[in-house]
């Protein structure tokens, strides 16, 4: 997405106010204006992920959000 002052504000908004999704990890980076960024969440169900994925789309700086699944590592 496009950075700018409080565009992670905006993202972690939609993600733990909007939709009570608690976030395990974040790794958020920029670079010439752009920002890239991964969230590792606690969802209920992939219905959950796709909502927040749609509503994080609705902001104006971010151009895309998807769902990327990753094997649960055992400790």
């Amino acid at each position: 997405g496009i950075d700018g002052v409080g565009v992670l504000n905006k993202i972690t908004r939609v993600v733990s106010e909007e939709l009570a999704v608690n976030i395990r990890s974040m790794d958020i980076s920029a670079s010439d204006g752009v920002f890239t960024g991964r969230l590792n969440i606690y969802a209920h169900d992939a219905r959950d992920v796709q909502k927040m994925c749609e509503n994080i789309k609705k902001i104006k700086e971010v151009k895309s959000a998807i769902r990327i699944q990753e094997q649960e590592q055992e400790l």
